[in-house]
């Protein structure tokens, strides 16, 4: 159970992450993410196209099924859609964003004949 533990922290523990970037260094302009537990719900694989220094776009998909082991089995299918501006002169910004969450839920019950 302790090594259990210690993988499960091991994994979700987070690397080195800076918010800001090199100014000599310019933004890259088409990034392709996996976010888990964020806007797409349980995870979603994301791209996001940077337009200039302060503009970006963010379109994502998840798509997840579950509800095997019942008699009803559901599919879900999610697409966020994000647009983030960053405001604020030198190296410092305010980032301001918003956006929709698209989705279909799919429900089907299991057909059970008894004869």
């Amino acid at each position: 159970m302790r090594s259990l533990c210690f993988a499960a922290v091991l994994c979700l523990a987070p690397g080195v992450a800076l918010a800001q970037y090199d100014e000599d260094v310019p933004p890259q302009p088409h990034n392709v993410y996996l976010e888990i537990l964020g806007n797409g719900y349980r995870y979603s694989v994301n791209y996001e196209r940077t337009f200039s220094e302060h503009h970006r776009l963010r379109a994502g998909l998840a798509i997840w099924t579950g509800g095997e082991t019942t008699a009803i089995t559901e599919t879900e299918l999610m697409i966020p859609l994000m647009y983030n501006v960053l405001v604020g002169p030198g190296p410092h910004y305010l980032e301001l964003g918003g956006g929709v969450l698209m989705g279909v839920v799919n429900r089907e019950e299991a057909s059970t004949n008894v004869n």
